[in-house]
């Protein structure tokens, strides 16, 4: 097994509640669906799962019945709630637009003195001349006005910018 990623405060919650929405399933039914769906990325601690489940009951998100397990065993099978349904549609809104942010950030080149653009894109680097022609933002900005680019008939022609870019240069 890979390594496993360390879950960010406040992430486990909506895992349970996205792992209890495909089917119901028991406690450890969910670790296992977790544990999967991430391709062994992520590994829940029972210690952290038992009292969230609890907390999300609680809180009306999820609903338990007790059954029995695959193996014949009593086990609370764990299923979303109509108000849960609406907090996992609202948490992976959230969740969309922090990663889409963070993502943004991470893939943000740096322009040098040397007015050399190094840009990270699907873990791969490139680089590229900025001209003076080129409109730089300041920090807060951070996106190239354009790149330039060789057009099918060799000539030098503007391409819509398809990353962003985080100028050092302050004139």
């Amino acid at each position: 097994m890979g390594k496993t990623a360390e879950l960010l405060p406040g992430t486990l919650d909506m895992l349970i509640l996205k792992s209890v929405s495909l089917k119901p399933l028991h406690g450890y039914g969910v670790l296992l669906r977790i544990r999967q769906i991430s391709r062994d990325a992520l590994e829940i601690p029972q210690g952290s799962l038992y009292p969230a489940l609890y907390r999300l009951e609680q809180q009306d998100l999820i609903k338990s019945e007790w059954g029995s397990s695959e193996n014949n065993r009593q086990a609370k099978f764990y299923e979303l709630t109509r108000t849960g349904k609406k907090q996992l549609a609202q948490e992976t809104e959230n969740w969309d637009r922090l990663s889409a942010a963070v993502d943004r950030i991470l893939q943000t080149c740096v322009v040098g003195d040397d007015r050399r653009v190094v840009v990270r894109a699907a873990g791969q680097y490139h680089q590229h001349d900025h001209k003076d022609s080129e409109q730089h933002d300041d920090l807060t900005g951070g996106a190239c006005a354009r790149q330039r680019a060789k057009s099918r008939d060799g000539a030098n022609e503007p391409r819509p910018q398809v990353h962003q870019c985080v100028s050092t240069m302050t004139k």
